[in-house]
């Protein structure tokens, strides 16, 4: 090749890229990034764990005053020996329980009637739940029985002391009606029970189960105890 043409070669000027495709590539680069920011949505953080709820409180034993030492430790302490035993399931000669009718509970109950009745309530249930308790005291006082059964006891022991509460009510109405007056019992108490006695509507109570007791229950007659004698092993 010679000179010259080397010469025309190196003089002859590029050609530049068109700068509208440039712009172009770079305006829709831009146009692009912008878009896909604009439509991107932030994630939020994902919210913590709630807490886990606390534990409930355990329940509240049953108030008792500090100074008197709970049934449940009273039957545990020595010299007890020589009281009734209570079981559940009674062993001839060992232990009893509130359905045997020679336990000595019924009047054991009655007996608390004549000294530890303060108040001529007209029923068990009418008795506040604090002197209730103290019949129980006094009712271990007699009796005695495994630790763990204490709660069962009570509960027996309300069930028997409402039985002979009502029966022993009746009885008393019985000597009022009788213008008489039972011996050894208070006289605050006995007043009491009359003025329950005299209301208007315990007299109307009273005649309405009276005649329940009389009427003929449906053709049948007058109830009438036919049962006999009973079984031997109620006895003991």
């Amino acid at each position: 090749m010679s000179d010259d043409s080397s010469a025309r070669q190196r003089a002859r000027p590029r050609r530049s890229a068109p700068r509208g495709r440039a712009s172009s590539v770079s305006s829709s680069r831009a146009s692009g990034s912008s878009s896909h920011e604009q439509n991107s949505v932030p994630v939020a953080p994902a919210p913590a764990p709630a807490p886990a709820p606390a534990p409930a409180p355990a329940p509240a034993a049953a108030p008792h005053d500090p100074g008197v030492m709970p049934v449940e430790i009273l039957v545990q302490q020595p010299g007890r020996e020589h009281l009734p035993f209570l079981e559940q399931y009674p062993r001839m000669g060992h232990s009893t329980w509130f359905n045997k009718s020679t336990s000595g509970i019924s009047g054991s109950i009655t007996q608390m009637m004549y000294s530890m009745l303060q108040t001529g309530y007209d029923k068990w249930t009418s008795i506040p739940s604090a002197e209730c308790e103290l019949w129980f005291r006094q009712f271990a006082q007699e009796f005695t029985w495994d630790s763990g059964l204490t709660e069962t006891v009570r509960q027996a022991f309300s069930r028997k002391a409402q039985t002979v509460y009502t029966k022993q009510i009746y009885e008393w109405k019985q000597v009022w009606l009788d213008e008489r007056k039972p011996r050894l019992l208070s006289g605050t108490v006995w007043t009491q029970l009359i003025q329950h006695w005299e209301k208007e509507e315990t007299i109307e109570k009273s005649l309405q189960n009276s005649a329940n007791r009389k009427s003929d229950r449906g053709g049948k007659g007058i109830y009438v105890h036919n049962l006999g004698a009973c079984n031997s092993r109620k006895r003991w």
